[in-house]
């Protein structure tokens, strides 16, 4: 049976590495509101103004075929990914209550059918509060900001150019500065959200665990909810029972023969 689980975390707590292969293994469905932010900020965020009535025009065309415009938004995500720039438009873009009830509204709407693997910051209390596991991972800052650094260099690296211009000509250290401030303000603004989150989250630090680590412990909490929702554990349960029963009294069994 397919269920929804819900992750929630702050900026680089490893909440996209761990989803994706977390829905990989399940064979779910990966859904990041994340991306709509970065996306609305790439898209509609002109001349420092959010064109809202663009927006509601997107949300009735993704309605319409929303696995096209999922790919659609991971496609600019993973363009842009690295912009710091496009990052802090987002946040500022996060901070209005009526683009998060469109984001929100659009991801209910499609999780409706369940298996679906759901990250954001209001991922478990207002995306999707009815979902059967809700995680939150977290992560000290340093280990955030490092995860966070490395993310933008590799992709430098592997691109052999400078992508983002505002990264240009910048040197490690003043990239980190850079991120740090990137990820204090997010922090700042999501704090709320987070910490309604983990009141009702498993928490799960992931500073000092393998990717491998996070994953195992959160397939412990999917496989547990499956096995307890089936009929096989009271099946189990009755067998054991029955077993200890049998063995502290011998009793005749259906009156054709006796256990000692």
């Amino acid at each position: 049976m397919k269920i929804n689980i819900a992750i929630n975390g702050p900026a680089s707590s490893g909440k996209t590495t761990i989803g994706k292969k977390l829905s990989e293994k399940l064979e779910y469905q990966l859904i990041d509101s994340s991306v709509f932010y970065r996306y609305f900020a790439k898209k509609f965020y002109l001349n420092n103004i959010i064109q809202i009535n663009e927006i509601y025009l997107f949300k009735d065309e993704m309605l319409n075929n929303p696995f096209y415009h999922l790919k659609e938004i991971e496609h600019v995500n993973t363009q842009f990914y690295q912009d710091l720039t496009i990052s802090q438009r987002a946040s500022e873009i996060a901070k209005v209550q009526e683009i998060r009830s469109i984001i929100n509204e659009i991801i209910q709407i499609i999780t409706k059918k369940k298996g679906f693997v759901v990250l954001g910051r209001d991922a478990t209390t207002k995306i999707l509060p009815d979902a059967k596991i809700k995680l939150v991972l977290d992560a000290e800052i340093e280990t955030r900001v490092c995860r966070r650094v490395k993310q933008i260099l590799d992709v430098e690296r592997e691109a052999k150019i400078q992508q983002s211009s505002q990264l240009n000509n910048l040197t490690e250290l003043e990239i980190i500065g850079k991120v740090l401030s990137d990820i204090l303000k997010r922090d700042f603004d999501a704090y709320e959200l987070i910490l309604e989150a983990k009141k009702v989250a498993t928490i799960i630090n992931t500073s000092n665990l393998s990717i491998e680590q996070v994953l195992a412990k959160i397939l412990r909490h999917v496989y547990w909810y499956n096995f307890s929702n089936d009929n096989l554990l009271h099946v189990i349960i009755f067998m054991i029972i029955f077993f200890i029963l049998i063995r502290s009294q011998p009793i005749k069994l259906f009156g054709l023969f006796k256990i000692e």
